[in-house]
């Protein structure tokens, strides 16, 4: 299905994700956009146990405002991808985080716990 956007929505739709400021708000707009579907039929050309299945096919939609109201128009993977100018790897992980719990990824970047050299709050504070 080709799906043809105005000049003025795909700017709109850019300019808006683009103006999410964070990693994680920016997941849950991706979220909305994807749908995860129930397998119609199998085919496995090896056996069950031998097998390795994709767990669900995704389906993606647009949102767009038309007139005064906002229309879901389905969309290609590879549309997604281009029209929000982001990695497929990035989409990958967010259908990950789909499959168990339905809620957004979120950014663990810089966040652990096993920083040998920090220093206790009581010696910092003692410093200061």
């Amino acid at each position: 299905m080709c799906v043809t956007l105005k000049g003025v929505e795909r700017s709109r739709i850019i300019k808006y994700f683009n103006e999410i400021q964070s990693y994680d708000e920016q997941n849950v707009y991706i979220v909305g956009l994807i749908a995860a579907c129930e397998v119609a039929t199998r085919l496995p050309r090896k056996e069950e146990d031998e097998a390795d299945f994709h767990s669900a096919p995704y389906k993606y939609t647009l949102r767009v405002e038309r007139g005064c109201s906002a229309v879901d128009i389905p969309i290609c993977y590879k549309a997604i991808l281009a029209l929000h100018g982001i990695t497929a790897q990035r989409i990958q992980i967010i259908q990950k985080s789909l499959k168990p719990t339905e809620t957004a990824h979120k950014d663990g970047r810089g966040r652990h716990t096993n920083k040998p050299k920090m220093l206790p709050n009581d010696t910092t504070v003692n410093i200061h």
